[in-house]
């Protein structure tokens, strides 16, 4: 017996998203109670034969093994198909009702399915792939989540997509023409048990006012069903969490899903896919227009007045994975709990659209939950951020003929004009006749929709819009609600906003008396990282003019090296500011201080030469550097200290929407505009989310790679007033701070 397996080879590891807090399920096997006559009692005998019998001695030559002399014509009522799994579902397929058509083939032939819906209406595939069976997805008509969006989901999840592409692109011929010598009498059995149960559950499938066009779609409607079961074993007939099992509605498991029959011991799986808004045949976006750009702010109570989540994480966590993460067709391939030192780590690899290679959501804490829940919410935040995902880009023009509509691109932060001139430069130069594609997003300033460079929004490459500038995820935010996303997505901004207004000008930050902190959590935490590491731990207030609370952190130690570590962060005070930075510092630190030693030779060679800083870890590897460090001194060589101060009244509201509101009209006072773009997509909505991108025209946006930096089109870099006059003169550009930037 493997290890996870149950009686007579029973499956019963959980699914994607195990070793979450997730309780192992062993259960026993029931029928399905729903009667449908004769047929349903023999489905009923089936399966729970099928179940009993495990792990079935079947193989090429065994006794037993069905004849394959059994052929179903294409065509036949019910049924499009020949072989062996069409000749033992033939008798199920004459008494379909009209409407569903099985499309069955004994090798991963897709023609059949397309061939079945020639017939025009919704078609169940029974499909036999390498060593399994697949039944579904259901497909109706007019009905997004069809096979394609299953392929396209599957690899995307496969961990060596490219590799199992050149397969088939080499043998894809002769695997669709070869039938499953494992398909033995008592699998024959558990597929018809199945079909027989689902088909008996559909009807009406082709109707899509019938099932509801949102039956099975988490967060719509009756959404639960979908997720509760996604990646799960069926260890008995209804074989799922409580709500989703066979005996609740067969149906239900292929509508978006698909079960799997491993030929080798008959265990049954059920992987939930999300239908996906590119497929081809099925799918489609709506065209992007300034009405759907438009936000209207609605009241989002608050749990209370200092929490700023509508609702927490950690607690949807079972519900998010059951929507996002399966290893066969998640949105999200798995999640990967870890320890580093005294941290819960974890990982949420994802592949984005266009991208070849898998793409890690992150998450550090003291807890696995917590750690888990930031990973999954970051990689679906990056999801949004790639590229265009719910609205289709429709416009494409220079700024010269869209200005009176449009964000100048100019007030976004441009390259220094030295840098477009060098070899090799991605980039090109902003000219007000240059056209490019726009997206239309919602300023609060003009109370409307206004035009935004579409490569100023999303990250992913495109082959026919070059970028005027460098872009990242910067001010992306992810929300149970619109107004959570951006109320976060507006902190981030300005963030990071603030720690580079604090380099460039080096600015000389007051330090603050952790001691004075309302909460002791606060100094806590600090010493606790001091204990654990032996870095000496400071806060520094870089709020700028705008008065928004932002804190940087730095870790640093008398002697060794990584010599210096940085975090930062925003809050509505500066308390809630700098116990968020610290909350950011202490996992860094020891990450950092384990990273450091087998990279000292390169963070030397980087700190000697800033040009050769290319990524986000080659800048914190220079201030791990002594010598490096001291350019720091601005910062630490300061006598001014400060205590805790009483947070801006506005934030302490019973609604989150009054206090974005508070939040939007602080900028405003300052001269900032808050521009939203709603970033959503389907898959998004799936689980209950929102995704913005939150730009603040006149911030200095956050770069990695010393070659990147945006500071050309920025007056509030050549401001005193900004940063409280306590930066360096700074007359010019050329008087910025020409060193890499310390941000991790």
């Amino acid at each position: 017996m493997r290890d996870g397996d149950g009686p007579a080879g029973v499956r019963t590891e959980d699914g994607a998203g195990a070793g979450l807090d997730q309780p192992r399920r062993r259960r026993g096997v029931r029928g399905v109670r729903r009667a449908h006559g004769a047929r349903a009692a023999h489905a009923r005998r089936a399966l729970h034969g099928a179940v009993v019998v495990g792990r079935a001695s079947a193989f090429p030559g065994s006794p037993g093994v069905a004849s394959r002399s059994a052929r179903v014509p294409a065509g036949s009522r019910g049924l499009v198909g020949r072989g062996v799994l069409a000749g033992r579902l033939s008798d199920l397929a004459a008494g379909i009702e009209a409407g569903l058509t099985l499309a069955v083939s004994d090798s991963p032939d897709f023609g059949v399915i397309v061939a079945a819906r020639a017939a025009g209406g919704a078609v169940l595939p029974v499909v036999a792939e390498m060593g399994r069976v697949r039944i579904g997805p259901l497909e109706r008509p007019g009905l997004p989540g069809c096979s394609d969006c299953l392929e396209l989901r599957r690899h995307r999840a496969a961990a060596r997509s490219a590799e199992r592409a050149a397969v088939w692109r080499r043998h894809g011929e002769s695997l669709t023409g070869a039938a499953s010598p494992l398909l033995a009498p008592t699998a024959l059995d558990t597929v018809s048990a199945l079909v027989t149960a689902v088909v008996s559950d559909s009807a009406g499938v082709g109707d899509p006012a019938g099932v509801g066009d949102s039956a099975g779609v988490p967060g719509r409607g009756g959404g639960a069903v979908v997720g509760e079961s996604s990646g799960q074993v069926l260890h008995h007939a209804p074989g799922v969490p409580p709500g989703a099992g066979l005996a609740d509605g067969p149906g239900v498991l292929v509508r978006q899903g698909v079960l799997l029959v491993d030929l080798a011991d008959l265990g049954v799986r059920r992987h939930a896919f999300l239908p996906d808004p590119f497929c081809p045949r099925c799918g489609g976006l709506p065209e992007d227009g300034p009405e759907r750009a438009r936000v209207v702010l609605r009241p989002r109570p608050k749990s209370a007045p200092d929490r700023h989540r509508v609702w927490d994480a950690e607690r949807e966590l079972d519900r998010l994975t059951r929507v996002y993460v399966d290893d066969h067709t998640g949105l999200v391939h798995s999640l990967n709990p870890a320890a580093l030192g005294s941290l819960a780590v974890a990982g949420a690899p994802i592949r984005l659209r266009g991208k070849t290679a898998f793409e890690p959501g992150f998450g550090r804490s003291r807890s696995y939950r917590r750690s888990a829940a930031v990973a999954l919410l970051e990689a679906l935040e990056r999801y949004g951020a790639v590229g265009p995902g719910g609205r289709r880009p429709v416009v494409r023009a220079s700024y010269a003929a869209v200005h009176d509509r449009a964000v100048d691109p100019r007030a976004l932060g441009l390259h220094p004009p030295e840098h477009y001139a060098r070899p090799g430069f991605p980039y090109r130069p902003f000219t007000e006749d240059a056209v490019c594609r726009w997206v239309w997003g919602h300023s609060f300033a003009a109370g409307g929709p206004v035009l935004v460079p579409e490569r100023s929004v999303h990250y992913g490459e495109s082959a026919d819009d070059q970028p005027f500038c460098y872009e990242l995820a910067n001010g992306c935010a992810l929300g149970s609600c619109l107004e959570e996303a951006i109320f976060h997505g507006v902190l981030e901004v300005l963030e990071r906003d603030a720690f580079l207004l604090t380099w460039y000008t080096r600015a000389r930050a007051p330090r603050i008396d952790l001691r004075t902190a309302a909460d002791p959590q606060v100094p806590t935490v600090a010493a606790a990282i001091t204990a654990e590491t032996g870095y000496l731990v400071e806060c520094h207030d870089v709020t700028p003019d705008h008065g928004v609370p932002c804190v940087w952190a730095l870790a640093r130690v008398p002697a060794g090296e990584p010599a210096t570590i940085s975090a930062a962060a925003a809050g509505t005070s500066l308390e809630g500011a700098a116990a968020a930075a610290l909350a950011e510092l202490g996992p860094m630190v020891p990450t950092v201080r384990d990273h450091f030693p087998q990279h000292a030779e390169r963070a030397r060679a980087l700190a000697a030469d800033g040009d050769r800083v290319l990524s986000m870890i080659d800048h914190y590897l220079v201030y791990g550097v002594r010598s490096a460090a001291r350019r720091l001194a601005f910062l630490t060589e300061g006598t001014d200290r400060v205590a805790f101060g009483p947070p801006p009244a506005g934030f302490g509201h019973g609604d989150l929407t009054d206090d974005l509101r508070f939040l939007i009209g602080r900028l405003a006072d300052a001269g900032l505009d808050v521009i939203v773009v709603d970033l959503t997509t389907p898959e998004h909505e799936a689980g209950g989310l929102r995704c913005v991108k939150v730009l603040v025209p006149g911030t200095v946006p956050m770069t990695f790679g010393e070659r990147n930096r945006r500071t050309w089109g920025l007056p509030r870099l050549l401001d005193p007033a900004v940063v409280k006059g306590r930066g360096m003169p700074v007359r010019t550009h050329a008087d910025l701070n020409p060193d890499p930037h310390p941000f991790p």
